[in-house]
């Protein structure tokens, strides 16, 4: 599996994406801010208060100082004196109100974020499933895997990252604020330091952001070749090759390791320098106000106060962004393969449904695979009311034939019609609900003999059981313990092959077809228990279109018409 593009860290991008989760959840993101801002405005007045009682604590005289004042005016506009135990009382309600508001705002922003990796779980599901099945072949199973696991949780967590960010960006506002209209002189120390920091974290950003991209690659082909290595471990094991797929494993395990090793640097580089980085620009600040400003020592307290809260909250803002940035790949990624999807989308509810179809006419119909020919220039038609046998060699196109009429794949050329309509003008998901389809490699999943049969949908037990005994399914069946309640695990594995493709049948049965196609469906099967299960199935299934594709030559004698394809054309006899 081929690594994706890393893309380069761009503002304008991480600023788009928040803008459309903004745009998206407009009302809970609205309320959220506004929870952070009541915190932010809370904790300033706890530290105000805070101030007064460390300087009733110091014996310190500030009736004549500028701040003390504007803060005695503030707690005078609510009836509230400068004392002690007043201030105490204060900065105590504060501080609780504080936690109680921030502990709502942080956990209804978790909230969100779950409701947002549920709902892109179901959307890109429902996309893929809608998408064209050319395209779908194409997508290593490990990146959907990696797309529905990881990467929606990441979106999630993009999402609460981005509510924290906002919440330290409302506090490095508000703290601001106060440093301004305690001393606009020392402001311009605070404007020195945002940007020193902006201009160190700002590479951060960028190499956070580029080791997420790589780290999500990296994931995506692990899973692939995990799932790739235990869908195949039969036949390596039986040959001793398990070995073949394990050293890949072992090669992105180290990959990813690397990968690890490089973000747990640079965050540990991060974090180890920046409170150091703020205690010294703390000191050049208390001392360059006192010396070189003239600015009295209780206000310099006060404003180093707030510049501590501040540069913690600033550099916690940072490594807010800098999270986003490692996230964005995951949004980002998401929202290509969504888009990719829906380009890609073959379900349209507005064309036609159809109903009775009889005959499926192919007119001057090619199709390539790559740059291969499979068929060229052929016309013919099928007659559904018949029980119809096409033979080929092996890659003669005998599956490509099924794929082109149940729409999965288009021709390159030519039209084929459904009853005289077009199949491009026909709703694909309402004739596909028509067709019972068995291959030579059925798809069953890790869940019970029953849950197979029915995928989930209602049933009438009378007519399994009928449908069992039609494709020699009852008897092996019986023989486990826990009968049609047995789990037969992943793609089978638990059951034999000639088992798998009798359930395979089955259940295409018990879709209740107009038309059922038997794909290579017997091939595992001995000839006498082949024989009996079409006979017992064209017995059942009188009223049912019929398609047989097998090896077996004398499968012909059940057909009524059949078919061979070679050298690119499809002849039809009687």
């Amino acid at each position: 599996m081929a690594k994706d593009k890393v893309k380069k860290f761009s503002l304008k991008g991480l600023f788009l994406s928040i803008f459309s989760f903004i745009k998206e959840k407009p009302f809970v993101t609205s309320l959220i801010i506004f929870l952070f801002l009541i915190s932010s405005l809370t904790e300033a007045v706890g530290i105000s208060a805070l101030l007064i009682v460390l300087l009733e604590f110091f014996n310190l005289d500030t009736s004549q100082n500028q701040i003390i004042i504007k803060i005695n005016d503030f707690f005078n506009f609510f009836g509230i004196e400068l004392t002690l135990n007043s201030m105490l009382f204060v900065f105590f309600i504060t501080i609780i109100f504080k936690s109680i508001i921030q502990f709502s705002s942080l956990y209804i922003s978790s909230l969100v974020g779950l409701n947002i990796a549920q709902f892109v779980r179901k959307n890109l599901v429902e996309k893929l499933i809608s998408a064209k099945y050319s395209f779908l072949i194409n997508i290593p199973i490990g990146k959907i895997i990696t797309h529905l696991n990881e990467e929606a949780d990441r979106v999630s967590i993009f999402y609460v990252k981005f509510c924290r960010t906002i919440n330290y960006l409302i506090q490095t506002i508000v703290y601001s604020g106060l440093a301004i209209l305690s001393s606009w002189k020392m402001s311009f120390l605070l404007v020195f330091f945002a940007l020193i920091s902006s201009l160190l974290l700002n590479r951060f950003n960028k190499i956070f952001y580029i080791i997420g991209q790589e780290f999500l690659n990296i994931k995506r082909i692990f899973n692939n070749n995990v799932s790739n290595l235990f869908t195949s471990i039969k036949p390596l094991k039986a040959m001793g090759l398990e070995r073949f797929g394990s050293s890949s494993i072992e090669n992105d395990i180290k990959e990813i390791k690397k990968n690890m090793k490089k973000y747990w640097l640079f965050e540990s580089i991060l974090l180890a320098f920046q409170e150091p980085f703020s205690f010294i620009f703390i000191v050049i600040f208390i001392i360059s106000s006192i010396e070189y400003f003239g600015i009295p020592a209780v206000t310099a307290l006060f404003v180093a106060i707030i510049f501590y809260r501040l540069s913690n909250r600033l550099l916690s803002f940072y490594n807010s962004v800098r999270s986003l940035g490692n996230f964005l790949a995951s949004v980002n990624s998401i929202k290509e393969i969504e888009s990719t999807a829906d380009k890609e989308r073959e379900y349209y509810s507005e064309r036609n449904n159809i109903k009775n179809v009889n005959k499926i006419k192919f007119e001057n119909i090619t199709f390539k695979y790559k740059k291969n020919i499979i068929f060229e220039n052929i016309s013919t038609t099928f007659d559904l009311k018949k029980i119809l046998y096409i033979e080929g060699e092996s890659g003669a196109g005998k599956t490509t034939l099924v794929d082109l009429i149940t729409g999965l794949n288009k021709p390159d050329n030519g039209i084929i019609k459904l009853n005289n309509q077009s199949i491009n003008n026909i709703n694909l998901l309402d004739w596909r609900k028509q067709i019972g389809y068995a291959s030579q490699d059925p798809a069953l999943f890790d869940d019970t003999i029953l849950n197979n049969l029915t995928l989930m949908k209602d049933y009438n037990m009378k007519e399994i059981e009928k449908i069992l005994e039609i494709t020699f399914c009852k008897d092996f069946i019986n023989k486990f313990d826990k009968k049609i309640n047995t789990v037969i695990g992943n793609r089978g594995t638990k059951i034999s092959g000639g088992q798998r493709q009798r359930l395979s049948i089955a259940r295409a049965l018990i879709q209740k077809p107009d038309l059922l196609i038997l794909d290579e469906a017997t091939s595992e099967l001995n000839p006498d228990l082949e024989k009996k299960i079409l006979a017992g199935i064209i017995k059942y299934k009188e009223a049912t279109g019929i398609i047989i594709i097998s090896h077996n030559n004398k499968n012909k004698k059940l057909a009524e018409k059949y078919y061979k394809i070679r050298n690119k054309k499809i002849t039809k006899y009687s």
